[in-house]
């Protein structure tokens, strides 16, 4: 990407870059069809990824932690989350963030120390991060952190 290096060291965010992305229906490559997006395999995620990041690894930092947000919601999310949500993320029009860097363990998942405890119907979520992916952008923002309870997961009757 010819522009990559300038706009990096001017800390530059690449604008055009990101809705010339929405405009191509990247943003919904992990989003199903029947909510607008492309529900790419993941091989062809990975290539798609792969080859963005060839050309500027913050670029696919922005498209991999939403393109992450989405399948998270697609597969797990209650219906109403997926009828509120994932149309606007296939689109870009909405997009997501990620809270995962933290100061003694940088972006290794088994270092986080962050921690989730299930109170009720919420969880309360202690700890810190240092970077947000997407923040300015994002509507919604995942925090990865550790469980303090074991959750299983339901079993078909």
């Amino acid at each position: 990407m010819p522009v990559a290096r300038d706009w990096e060291q001017a800390g530059r965010y690449p604008t055009e870059i990101v809705k010339g992305m929405a405009d191509m229906g990247l943003f919904g490559i992990t989003v199903p069809e029947e909510f607008g997006g492309l529900d790419l395999d993941p091989v062809s995620f990975a290539l798609v990824f792969e080859e963005i990041a060839r050309g500027w690894m913050g670029i696919a930092g922005i498209l991999g932690s939403h393109s992450l947000a989405c399948r998270l919601i697609a597969m797990h999310g209650t219906q109403e989350q997926k009828d509120m949500y994932l149309p606007d993320l296939a689109t870009g029009k909405r997009r997501t963030g990620i809270g995962l860097t933290e100061a003694d363990a940088g972006t290794d998942l088994q270092g986080i120390r962050t921690t989730a405890r299930l109170d009720g119907d919420h969880y309360v979520i202690n700890g810190s991060k240092m970077w947000i992916t997407n923040a300015r952008y994002a509507i919604r923002c995942r925090c990865w952190s550790r469980p303090i309870r074991v959750l299983r997961p339901r079993t078909a009757a």
